[in-house]
């Protein structure tokens, strides 16, 4: 008598709230097919079609955004894009959009991918210079944290091209079950602090430097 056996696999994959770290997201590695040269001389070249493939999911938001918002930077690194971010603002115009996120918080995923899209991406693009700061697993950006008092994700800080605080909210559209979308986000980025937003935590001002 011959015996059948099947074996189900099962993945349990845990949500975690975003005001605690689970860990980075481990993200595969991209490969790209190895592509001889021609023996017999040039000729029209093959087309690497891998290159115009996105990222894979998790990486990058789909649409355009100006900074990846998953990478890892030293602290020195970081000051220096801050610099920069408030230089580009004075002589563009327009305030700053800090964006606190992790990889693994599923908040900040979704945020990331809302403010890539229009209107939100619009709005962020004619009235704001953006710098997404990964906390990694509340291990980076300690300094800027404590500075604005965040103890959750995804928290949205606005200031203005000198460095003033304007406005700050914590998203939570996954955890909170609080559905964000793009013309909504877009409401609060025209007017921050006044417009309501779903899925946000009060936020408190941030400490004196």
């Amino acid at each position: 008598m011959m015996l059948r056996f099947s074996l189900v696999l099962l993945l349990a994959v845990p949500v975690a709230a975003c005001g605690k770290s689970e860990g980075d997201v481990r993200v595969a590695t991209k490969q790209v097919p190895f592509d001889p040269p021609n023996p017999v001389g040039p000729g029209p070249q093959k087309k690497d079609e891998s290159k115009e493939k996105a990222m894979p999911q998790g990486t990058m938001p789909q649409g355009t955004m100006p900074l990846d918002p998953w990478r890892k930077v030293t602290d020195a690194e970081l000051a220096d894009e801050l610099a920069e971010t408030h230089r580009r603002a004075k002589a563009e115009g327009k305030r700053v959009l800090l964006d606190f996120v992790a990889q693994w918080c599923v908040d900040c995923r979704e945020v990331v991918r809302v403010l890539a899209l229009p209107p939100a991406s619009e709005e962020l693009d004619k009235h704001y210079v953006y710098l997404p700061i990964n906390v990694g697993k509340w291990d980076r950006a300690e300094a800027l944290r404590e500075k604005f008092n965040v103890k959750a994700i995804a928290t949205l800080v606005v200031l203005t091209a000198d460095g003033d605080w304007v406005a700050q909210t914590t998203l939570e559209p996954i955890s909170g079950h609080e559905p964000l979308s793009p013309e909504k986000l877009a409401a609060w980025l025209r007017t921050p602090g006044t417009a309501a937003t779903p899925g946000t935590a009060a936020a408190a001002e941030p400490t004196a430097p």
